[in-house]
C-alpha cells in the first residue's frame, strides 16, 4: 500500500484512490461477528481491537500530514466504536 500511495502521490497529486479491504480484514470482521453471535464477547472485542490497530498503523504509515492523520484516526475510532457496539 505504501508503494501504491507513493506512486499516486507522485504521479497524480490530489487524486483519491479507492481500494478494497486490507488482507484478512473481511475474515477478521466475519470472525468478530461469529464470536459475538456465539456469546464470545472477549474474542469479538479482541477482533475489534485488531481492526483498530491495523487501521491506525496504516494511517501512521501512509499519512504524513498530522492534521489529516488525526482526522483519519478519528474515523478509525468511530468505526471501532460502531463495531464494538454491535
Amino acid at each position: 500500500m505504501r508503494t501504491a500511495a507513493g506512486l499516486v502521490r507522485e504521479q497524480a497529486p490530489g487524486v483519491c484512490v479507492v481500494v478494497s479491504a486490507m488482507s484478512g480484514v473481511t475474515d477478521l470482521l466475519l470472525g468478530a461477528a461469529r464470536s459475538a453471535v456465539g456469546g464470545q464477547l472477549d474474542a469479538a472485542h479482541e477482533a475489534a481491537a485488531q481492526f483498530r490497530s491495523r487501521h491506525d498503523a496504516l494511517v501512521d504509515a501512509l499519512i504524513t500530514s498530522r492534521k489529516v492523520a488525526a482526522e483519519m484516526h478519528a474515523v478509525v475510532e468511530a468505526q471501532w466504536q460502531e463495531l464494538i457496539a454491535i
